[in-house]
């Protein structure tokens, strides 16, 4: 797996990051804390046992759908939490600044994580389809992913998330054809200006 070289550049850093904290006095809790860098170790076992159970075409396939739907079951969930119950509970605009007016879809940055890489997954395979045809299946699904996905970031009302939005938005414009490549320019630049001016 290509992947392995960077899995393990990133350890070793994190090897010296620990032993950086060492010397600074700072306690080995607090350096091993699950909140910080030890998430690359751990995702470096996710792919470890990733590439050690999916080994071919219909496994990552299978693989694929199921992470697109349950991105979508937890998409559609949220919106209709937002529309008809007042949102994520974890709102802290109404939870510490009692500003009740304003509602969320998914507050959690994970959340907003998954939405966004669905989002453009399918829109990377839409914008460079070319002359395949889609399924049934795919004809319906993907635009409805698409539409769930910025929904609940736009909606999410957090900064780091219309970021990933901007950011992802760069990566797909860049791998894309000359012609698209623009028109995914102009919108990016648009929604940029729109959320953080607006």
């Amino acid at each position: 797996c290509n992947l392995y070289k960077y899995f393990l550049i990133f350890n070793a850093l994190f090897f010296i990051y620990i032993l950086w904290g060492i010397t600074l006095h700072i306690s080995i809790k607090n350096i091993l804390s699950s909140k910080g860098v030890i998430n690359v170790t751990n995702l470096t076992i996710l792919i470890f046992i990733m590439h050690r159970m999916f080994r071919t075409e219909k496994d990552f396939e299978q693989l694929k759908m199921f992470f697109l739907g349950s991105m979508l079951v937890r998409g559609v969930w949220a919106i209709a939490r937002f529309i008809f119950f007042g949102g994520d509970p974890r709102n802290p605009y109404s939870n510490y600044t009692n500003i009740s007016t304003v509602k969320l879809t998914l507050f959690d940055i994970g959340d907003g994580l998954i939405q966004c890489i669905a989002l453009f997954y399918v829109l990377f395979i839409l914008l460079n389809k070319g002359d395949r045809i889609l399924s049934k299946v795919e004809s319906f699904f993907y635009p409805m992913i698409v539409f769930v996905g910025l929904f609940n970031i736009l909606f999410s009302y957090r900064r780091t998330a219309w970021f990933g939005i901007l950011f992802a938005s760069t990566w797909l414009m860049l791998n894309l054809r000359k012609e698209k490549r623009i028109a995914v320019g102009i919108i990016t630049i648009i929604v940029g200006v729109t959320i953080f001016t607006g």
